[in-house]
């Protein structure tokens, strides 16, 4: 039985809950993609199970502490494995209660098959890892986690976490699937973040909210009927950044953990290249969580035009949510930013460079792949709907 407590890290000055797919057991979940050209160093230079032990007898304590965008983690947890081998980190993964399998390469092709001590993942999990890998062109899948929850469970539970793995990913890809799991604990123990399935409920609320009032406006134009449809407007927001921070964003709060811990050289086993690969993805998920945000500014900037064509006075509370929206953006960035100046210094000054540009076709896979965890239900409902109204009302 873990002792539990609750700090803030000092070392993290930089929210949250629910079940990671729980939909009837489904597929796909929280994962890690990378680059095409970014693989393992070869066996020859060094043996997978190189290392340490983990530090097992941290697994029967508890702090959780805040880390990036204050999300909560088990610090124990964390560092139990930093300075670990591949195979120990993959037996202290599993002593969390966690399914750990491997996803195994037609053709290894040189790469070092880190992970040869896991079981192949079974042919019904194998689905799970090609429905979260389908459509990428420029990259690939290294890593899967998701919680596998059955029709019915309630928030708090954490029923059957699996992590899968491509069989010659490296350790850091190992780590970062854990610390998906990780956060899931944080977020389900901390009674102060609003769990998934009413926060779910809010957003869809302030969404029913919005559609209905813009329809009013359409009908018969008010000023009061636009100074509610802004007010739901930042109420909405909130729900989405929620459901961000634990969809694209906590991508980009995870990888950033990593490089702080690589970069204080806590963190043993990564490198420059993985480094690297990591503000890849980190760009990659930011770019996809703020699409949510442009389509709140087409709902702002909707209420703008009403209130010039009508002689109005603009809402009260407009430039407020265009202001929430931008501090999103400028936060977001500011933690790719620090993380690219510490892997610069790290790697002795030479600016660190994305492996490739962001096409179409993996936007395309990225989007397919958050659709698959927690929060991705939801914010498909969003833009879903988001889309409809665009053709239903002008202006929008």
């Amino acid at each position: 039985m873990k002792t539990q407590g609750f700090v803030s890290s000092s070392l993290f000055v930089l929210f949250a809950s629910g079940l990671t797919a729980c939909s009837g057991g489904g597929g796909g979940g929280d994962g890690r993609v990378v680059p095409n050209g970014y693989d393992k160093i070869a066996c020859r230079d060094k043996a997978p199970d190189a290392g340490p032990n983990a530090l097992f007898q941290n697994k029967n304590k508890t702090e959780f502490v805040l880390g990036v965008f204050d999300k909560p983690y088990d610090r124990y947890d964390l560092e139990a494995v930093l300075d670990a081998s591949a195979v120990s980190t993959s037996d202290y993964v599993r002593s969390l209660g966690v399914n750990l399998f491997r996803v195994p390469r037609t053709n290894l092709a040189g790469a070092c098959q880190t992970y040869f001590n896991l079981d192949e993942v079974p042919k019904e999990l194998r689905s799970v890892w090609d429905r979260a890998s389908g459509g990428i062109s420029n990259g690939r899948l290294a890593g899967l986690y998701w919680d596998n929850c059955q029709p019915r469970c309630h928030d708090f539970e954490i029923v059957s976490p699996t992590i899968l793995v491509d069989e010659a990913s490296d350790r850091w890809t190992l780590v970062h699937e854990m610390m998906h799991h990780n956060f899931n604990q944080g977020r389900k123990a901390d009674r102060n973040i609003t769990p998934y399935t009413p926060l779910v409920r809010r957003m869809q609320q302030s969404l029913q909210r919005i559609e209905n009032l813009m329809r009013e406006q359409a009908d018969r134009p008010e000023r009061a009927t636009l100074e509610s449809l802004v007010t739901e407007t930042e109420s909405l927001n909130r729900s989405l950044y929620e459901l961000e921070i634990r969809g694209s964003f906590e991508e980009v709060a995870l990888e950033a953990q990593l490089i702080r811990e690589w970069a204080a050289n806590r963190f043993k086993g990564g490198s420059v290249p993985s480094a690297q690969s990591s503000l890849w993805y980190m760009d990659a998920s930011r770019k996809n969580g703020l699409a949510t945000f442009q389509e709140v500014r087409s709902v702002l900037n909707y209420a703008r035009k009403e209130a010039s064509k009508n002689s109005w006075p603009e809402p009260a509370g407009l430039a407020r949510v265009e202001r929430a929206i931008v501090d999103i953006e400028e936060s977001t960035q500011r933690v790719i930013n620090d993380s690219r100046r510490l892997v610069e210094a790290k790697s002795g000054g030479k600016s660190p460079r994305p492996f490739l540009k962001l096409d179409p076709a993996l936007q395309a896979h990225l989007e397919a792949h958050l659709l698959q965890r927690e929060s991705g239900p939801a914010l498909h409902e969003f833009r879903t709907k988001m889309r409809r109204l665009r053709t239903e009302v002008q202006g929008l």
